[in-house]
């Protein structure tokens, strides 16, 4: 009788947990769903939902939830905020990626000070380091476009330098910080 109720327990949970995963899967959920509210939309980009919403979502929408993501940081400059560009940069692909990309400008110029502070905890706690990645893309972009891209390297060096002064125990962080700068690639778009 014990194992009988044990097993009717157990397919009775997994037929709850089945029946929620199709509700998602057939809720229609796509990347302007999510990217009208991103309080709601947040707590799917980071359980793992995103690969297949961008995956069924036509390209607009997906761009429309890029500059979500971004703006969603910008405004609340929150580790949820940070984790959900964390989650969108691991999900892009292609022609997606070039947008995220051109979209960091928004972050780099509104505070890159605060995307900085998650940027190095990230580094120092060693987790996967796609943003960082983006970031030089944006920086090698930048230089690339130039008509004096050393000029604008010189530029970039030192407005991030000055970002990043008011966060305290600055050794370490401009240590990483010149990590990143090296890798700007003035050849970028070549």
């Amino acid at each position: 009788m014990m194992k009988t109720c044990a097993l009717f327990l157990t397919m009775l949970l997994f037929s709850l947990c089945c029946k929620a995963q199709s509700k998602l899967n057939d809720s229609g959920l796509n990347s302007c769903t999510l990217s009208s509210d991103m309080a709601k939309g947040s707590a799917l980009i980071l359980n793992g939902h995103l690969k297949a919403i961008l995956g069924r979502s036509q390209d607009s929408c997906n761009l429309k939830l890029t500059d979500s993501v971004i703006n969603y940081f910008v405004r609340n400059k929150s580790l949820k905020s940070y984790n959900c560009l964390v989650a969108l940069s691991l999900n892009v692909d292609g022609s997606l990626t070039d947008y995220f990309v051109e979209k960091f400008g928004r972050i780099y110029k509104a505070d890159f000070g605060a995307f900085f502070e998650f940027l190095y905890a990230d580094y120092k706690s060693g987790r996967k380091q796609e943003l960082s990645t983006l970031i030089v893309e944006y920086w090698s972009n930048l230089a690339s476009m130039s008509k004096s891209p050393k000029q604008t390297i010189k530029e970039i060096r030192s407005n991030t330098h000055k970002k990043i002064k008011s966060t305290g125990n600055l050794s370490n962080k401009n240590v990483y910080l010149e990590i990143l700068l090296k890798k700007i690639d003035p050849n970028y778009l070549d």
